[in-house]
């Protein structure tokens, strides 16, 4: 995109400063949260504590980075998008066969309530499904919120995010 708006209006300030915002927009929205979820997956999966979970990634990450350049961090993005999409189908026939269909799903789903939750509120419906559960359109006012609002809203958002690396 930097590029693009060079072509297309001329000079570096326009340039200089989308690249500054792209900079800054990635570290305090996705770099940190990727770190931040890695290091509670090493807590609550290792015991590890928070900030050396933090550092420990940060090192990994750098030294990974560093000694194999851009071409092995695009090669382990690719293998394990590879290896996610598989895990996904092979996570989802198992759960279809221990289930049975996506209608034992549908009607399964409101009684699969956990006993114990990290969160709570003062009514204890944490966790607790609403009752059109199943579906896509919700009023505004729901208590859990429309998700096709979140559907809309991260589309739009996301078109920045993909024509970023459209030269």
């Amino acid at each position: 995109m930097p590029e693009f708006l060079k072509k297309r209006f001329g000079g570096d300030r326009i340039r200089f400063y989308l690249t500054i915002l792209a900079l800054i927009l990635s570290i305090f929205t996705k770099i940190s949260v990727d770190i931040y979820s890695g290091a509670i997956f090493l807590k609550q999966a290792l015991g590890w504590d928070l900030y050396a979970s933090v550092i420990a990634l940060v090192a990994l990450a750098a030294i990974f980075t560093i000694g194999g350049g851009l071409s092995a961090v695009i090669w382990t993005d690719f293998i394990q998008t590879i290896i996610m999409i598989v895990s996904a189908f092979i996570l989802m026939i198992i759960c279809f066969v221990k289930v049975g269909s996506l209608n034992m799903i549908r009607e399964l789903y409101p009684y699969a309530i956990a006993q114990t939750t990290i969160f709570s509120n003062e009514t204890n419906t944490c966790g607790i499904p609403p009752e059109d559960y199943f579906s896509l359109i919700r009023p505004l006012d729901s208590d859990h919120g429309p998700p096709w609002v979140g559907i809309i809203g991260i589309t739009i958002l996301s078109i920045w995010y993909w024509c970023r690396y459209v030269n």
